[in-house]
């Protein structure tokens, strides 16, 4: 990162490879800066943890675009008709008040933790699916065979879309999560074409019934109005992307940590009740969103000790606020164990992750899975030879190649095990 007229510059080409800097230069410089990102707007960026907090509570920050007066970047603009972080449709991520908990009420209650709890047969078989296929090889490719399509089945199966068109979502999710200007066509062709697909997944249900997401807000809107057509696609769009993508890559990131940290690869293989520190200090040093939701001051403000002026874009740098070294003692290290206070990575009260329950669970069995299952799986390229992408809402590693069994001894060497049974029968 360079700093230059009061405003820290993020390296266009470290983010187009997946690489973030070293945030201890913002959150020593002030709890909020100026930051300017590369190809898009000046934003302002919220590095600590007890500022992120204060963020998450300003009533002079929104999330309802409607509002804006000087917006950057096309926020608080109707740019198309099916762009869902626009100010039309009403969904949870621009919403604000009554719009927001009219939302909120109707979609939260299917994701408490008892009704989470009835889907682990589903996501441990799920899981134990996708290990099996893994079990078959000696090679494999984490993230294509394991880490996104783990997720997806499970999100795409608990809202209602048909297994046969995951992957048409997953194709455009990936065009409208990665760093593009949504001016451009190919964005607008995966933002419209996300659009179609929930229209059509909607218009199979219409007419039905079910224990699905989809199938319970369709009958909201035609018993009570409740929801309009046009809300409905929106949150099923919106909850697919934040869903699936920010799973999938807790589950690689998982991974790679479990491949290469012996005393992590312990505690999942523990008892269960032990994984679940080890899932949050994942979620901790390795947020699968370094930046949290973007919020727009309605008004001039003080936040941190910087002077936010109306219009101006907020961002709580998430990636920062958990390694705040005034709150974790040595925070790069990974402890196994967990660590308190909790982790900003899911947000906090009524802005809070509503999947964030079906993420621990979704987790903790696949990666407790791929730890007992296969004790001595290895990565089977150099930890720095991977690579990732993206940096703001969604930082996923491109692909994570592993021995499934262990590495294959060359000619005239021996496996570890087979040394170690050996080394005893001598």
């Amino acid at each position: 990162m360079q700093f230059a007229s009061g405003t820290w510059h993020l390296d266009a080409g470290a983010h187009s490879r997946g690489e973030l800097p070293d945030w201890r230069e913002l959150r020593e410089a002030g709890g909020v800066q100026r930051l300017q990102l590369p190809g898009g707007p000046r934003i302002w960026a919220v590095t600590r943890y007890h500022d992120v907090l204060d963020f998450w509570r300003a009533e002079a920050l929104t999330r309802d675009w409607r509002q804006a007066q000087n917006p950057d970047c096309g926020y608080g603009t109707q740019r198309y008709p099916e762009d869902y972080f626009a100010a039309t449709p009403r969904n949870l991520f621009n919403t604000e008040g009554a719009d927001h908990a009219r939302l909120y009420g109707l979609t939260v209650p299917f994701f408490t933790k008892q009704r989470i709890d009835v889907w682990r047969p589903f996501v441990t078989e799920t899981v134990n699916r996708a290990a099996d296929r893994l079990g078959a090889k000696a090679r494999a490719e984490l993230v294509a065979e394991f880490a996104v399509p783990v997720p997806l089945t499970v999100i795409g199966r608990l809202l209602g879309i048909p297994d046969e068109l995951h992957a048409q979502f997953a194709e455009h999710l990936r065009t409208v999560s990665a760093w593009l200007d949504p001016a451009t066509p190919q964005w607008q062709h995966a933002s419209r074409e996300l659009h179609r697909l929930a229209l059509r997944v909607m218009a199979r249900k219409w007419s039905g019934s079910g224990d699905d997401l989809i199938a319970m807000l369709i009958d909201s809107h035609k018993q009570h109005g409740t929801m309009s057509r046009q809300e409905i696609a929106s949150i099923i769009v919106i909850l697919l992307a934040t869903g699936y993508e920010t799973t999938a890559a807790l589950l690689a990131e998982g991974a790679l940590a479990m491949v290469a940290d012996p005393a992590l690869r312990q505690r999942l293989t523990g008892a269960a009740d032990k994984a679940g520190g080890a899932i949050d200090e994942l979620l901790r040093r390795t947020p699968p969103s370094p930046f949290g939701q973007v919020k727009l001051a309605l008004r001039d403000t003080q936040l941190g000790g910087a002077a936010i002026h109306a219009g101006d874009l907020v961002f709580p740098l998430i990636d920062s606020a958990n390694r705040d070294d005034t709150v974790y003692q040595d925070p790069d290290r990974l402890c196994p164990a967990g660590r308190e206070p909790r982790h900003l990575s899911f947000g906090r009260g009524r802005r809070r992750c509503m999947g964030s329950e079906l993420a621990r669970l979704v987790a903790r069995v696949a990666l407790t899975t791929l730890a007992r299952r296969f004790p001595a799986m290895a990565l089977a390229e150099p930890q720095d030879k991977l690579t990732r992408s993206g940096i703001l809402h969604l930082r996923i590693l491109d692909k994570l190649p592993v021995h499934v069994h262990g590495p294959t001894p060359t000619p005239g060497t021996t496996a570890p095990e087979e040394a170690l049974i050996r080394s005893e029968e001598r």
